[in-house]
């Protein structure tokens, strides 16, 4: 009796940790570079207030950004894996240089687009956001950090 509770306990738990695997891939389906343009624009569009050549020149410039970012997605996950991981100054510094290189673009091109009470727009809904990113992280820390107090203080 005891050898067939205990099978069945295993079973349980081995089922739902699939399940709840199978739930994670789910959550962030793959989009296509036109499907990520078009939403990002969408949502500029209500945030912004967009005339509808402001949306076109910035549809086809989310585009071009979008299918930039899956070809470097691609590019890294056909790389080894155990590349990544190591890296040199140099190599971090590049890498680092090159983000904020696109950055620096990216902003300057929206400039161009967006007129400059909508630019500021922008720029104050993406500090709100980092900022909100920040305190999600903090918050996340800080309960992993619980979790482990909790740990120890049980052992």
């Amino acid at each position: 009796m005891k050898k067939i509770m205990s099978i069945a306990i295993i079973a349980l738990f081995t089922i739902s940790s699939f399940a709840q695997k199978e739930q994670r891939s789910r959550k962030h389906p793959k989009l296509s570079a036109e499907q990520q343009a078009e939403l990002q624009t969408k949502h500029m569009t209500l945030q912004l207030d967009l005339s509808k050549n402001q949306q076109q020149e910035l549809f086809a410039f989310n585009k071009k950004n979008a299918e930039e970012r899956l070809q470097k997605k691609e590019a890294r996950k056909a790389g080894p894996k155990s590349d990544r991981k190591e890296l040199t100054s140099d190599q971090v510094f590049e890498r680092k240089n090159k983000r904020l290189d696109a950055q620096i673009a990216y902003q300057s091109e929206l400039k161009k687009i967006l007129s400059d009470t909508q630019f500021e727009t922008w720029q104050k809904t993406k500090k709100q956001k980092k900022h909100q990113a920040k305190k999600r992280i903090n918050k996340r820390k800080g309960q992993s950090k619980k979790m482990k107090g909790k740990r120890n203080r049980k052992e």
